[in-house]
């Protein structure tokens, strides 16, 4: 049993480290190259506003009435399209984001 615990905390330990390195590798290359952090960050935003519009798409049929329904899938559409834009632009888009999160911040 005991055995089996210092395996477990070995390897997880193991595993930690290796990400943190990995991590640190990651930062190190966000600091030497920021426009090409930001674009890659703009990117993976993009993917999960297309991904959560499918979601959205895809709930909307269980909202039960139908103004929510509509408003479930047009929510959707929405958060697709503005992802399929970042996607599309992602220097665009990075201007974009980059302006509503200081708008968020303003306010």
């Amino acid at each position: 049993m005991a055995n089996s615990l210092t395996a477990d905390v070995r390897t997880a330990t193991t595993w930690s480290m290796v990400l943190s390195v990995l991590m640190i590798g990651a930062g190190v290359l966000a600091i030497t190259a920021p426009m090409i952090a930001g674009v890659a960050v703009t990117a993976i935003v993009g993917w999960l506003l297309v991904l959560s519009g499918l979601f959205h798409l895809a709930f909307a049929w269980g909202a039960g009435r139908p103004a929510a329904v509509l408003w479930q899938i047009l929510i959707g559409v929405l958060y697709g399209a503005i992802g399929f834009y970042i996607i599309a632009s992602p220097v665009a888009g990075l201007a974009s984001l980059t302006l509503a999160i200081a708008l968020y911040l303003f306010i």
